[in-house]
C-alpha cells in the first residue's frame, strides 16, 4: 500500500479546485460496473441521510453472497474522492488489526466489527470499493439510553484498534493535529460566513471563542484514532455483533473531537429526542475532571459548528440546530 494522501493540504486543494470546476461544469457520476471480481451487479442502493456524496450500488456473487460498492469519480480528485481512498485503507488496515490481535481483544469487543474489504479498484475514471453486506439493523432505532452504551462501546472499540496498529500501519492513516486546527480554522470561518452571511454574529462570537481557545488545543498531545462520522446510521447491529461502517474520515485526533462532532448531529432543535441531553451529561461525567476541559469543549463546539457550516444543501431545522449548539457552546458553563 502506498502512503495515505488523506492530509489536509491534500483535501484543501481538492475542494478548492472541485468547487471552481462545479461552478462550470457539473459532475457527472459514473455508472457503476457490470462485475467486480466474482460479483456481479444488482442495483443501485439508495442511501439515507441529507448527503449522499457517494452513489452505492449492491452486487451478488455466484453463492448469493452480496455486497456493498460506493464509488466516487475520479475527474476531479474531489475532497470525497479521497475519502474514499481513505476508507479503503482504513478497512484494509483494521482488519489486518482485528486478525492479529484477535487472541487479545478484550471480552468488552468481542461482539465488535468492521466490514471485509472485498474489493478496491481505482482507474482514470473512478475509484471504487465493494464491502461485505451486513444484513442487519442501524443502530437509529435503538432508545436513547441504549444509544449511548453502544456509542463509547463502538468509540472505543475504535481507540483500542489504534492503539495496536504497527508503526507502518499508523503511518499510512491521517492526523488532524492541535495546529492542523488552528491553521484551518480561518478558512472554514470564511466559507461559512460566504454560505451564512444572515449568521455573521453568531459565527464572530464563536470566533472570539476560539482565539481564546487556542492555547488549550495546542497543549493537547494525545491522539486516538477517531471515527468523525459516528453517528448511528453508521452502526449496524447484526445478531450479537456491532459493525461500525462509513470510514471515510476517519483518523488520528483529539479524543473529545468525536462527542462533539456527535453531539452536534443531535442537538436540540434537530433531533426529538432527548439523547443530546444523555450524550451531553455522560461528556461531563467521562471528561470534565480533565484539566482545560471547558476552554476545549468550548473551541472545539465552535470549530465542529463553523466547520458544517462550510456545506451547503442541509435543511433548516438542521441549521437552527446547529446555531444553537453554537450559542451552547459560546455561553458554555
Amino acid at each position: 500500500m502506498k502512503k495515505n494522501n488523506y492530509n489536509l493540504l491534500s483535501l484543501i486543494i481538492a475542494s478548492a479546485l472541485g468547487t471552481l470546476r462545479n461552478i462550470f461544469i457539473k459532475q457527472k457520476d459514473p455508472s457503476f460496473p457490470l462485475k467486480i471480481d466474482d460479483y456481479v451487479y444488482v442495483e443501485k442502493w439508495k442511501k439515507i441521510g441529507p448527503r449522499k456524496s457517494y452513489p452505492l450500488a449492491v452486487y451478488e456473487n455466484g453463492y448469493g453472497k452480496k455486497a456493498i460498492a460506493k464509488m466516487k469519480s475520479a475527474k476531479p480528485k474531489s475532497y470525497h474522492y479521497y475519502s474514499l481512498k481513505n476508507e479503503i485503507y482504513l478497512y484494509k488496515i483494521l482488519n489486518k488489526v482485528l486478525k492479529r490481535n484477535k487472541n487479545k481483544i478484550p471480552d468488552e469487543f468481542k461482539y465488535c466489527a468492521i466490514p471485509k474489504l472485498i474489493a478496491a479498484y481505482e482507474t482514470d475514471e473512478y475509484i471504487i470499493s465493494l464491502i461485505e453486506f451486513i444484513d442487519g439493523n442501524v443502530a437509529e432505532g435503538l432508545t436513547p439510553n441504549e444509544k449511548i452504551k453502544i456509542y463509547f462501546k463502538t468509540m472505543e472499540f475504535l481507540r483500542f484498534l489504534g492503539n495496536h496498529l504497527s508503526i507502518k500501519e499508523r503511518n499510512m492513516i491521517s492526523q488532524r493535529t492541535p495546529a492542523n486546527y488552528i491553521t484551518l480554522y480561518p478558512l472554514l470561518l470564511i466559507k461559512s460566513l460566504i454560505n451564512y452571511p444572515n449568521r455573521f454574529r453568531d459565527l464572530l462570537l464563536g470566533a472570539l471563542i476560539f482565539v481564546q481557545s487556542i492555547p488549550v488545543i495546542l497543549s493537547e498531545k494525545k491522539l486516538v484514532l477517531v471515527h468523525r462520522d459516528l453517528h448511528f446510521m453508521n452502526i449496524i447491529i447484526s445478531k450479537k455483533m456491532i459493525y461500525l461502517i462509513d470510514l471515510q474520515q476517519c483518523l488520528y485526533t483529539i479524543p473529545l473531537h468525536e462527542c462533539v462532532t456527535t453531539l452536534r448531529y443531535w442537538w436540540k432543535g434537530w433531533k426529538n429526542e432527548n439523547f443530546a441531553e444523555i450524550l451531553l451529561k455522560e461528556i461531563e461525567t467521562r471528561y470534565s475532571n480533565e484539566k482545560n476541559f471547558k476552554q476545549l469543549f468550548k473551541g472545539l463546539i465552535v470549530n465542529s459548528v463553523t466547520h458544517g457550516l462550510t456545506g451547503i444543501g442541509y435543511s433548516k431545522k438542521i441549521i437552527n440546530g446547529w446555531i444553537e449548539f453554537l450559542e451552547f457552546g459560546i455561553n458554555y458553563n
